[in-house]
């Protein structure tokens, strides 16, 4: 396992931080649709 890790490791994408950051703008304007969408009917 040691010689796996003296290679150049990359982190799993969901790990990066503008992976998370993309995520959470996703779904903050998911839900920020949805609401908008019940205050309108």
């Amino acid at each position: 396992m040691m010689e796996a890790q003296e290679k150049k490791t990359k982190k799993p994408f969901f790990k990066r931080w503008w992976f998370i950051s993309l995520v959470s703008v996703v779904i903050l304007s998911m839900i920020i649709s949805e609401d908008e969408d019940e205050l309108c009917k």
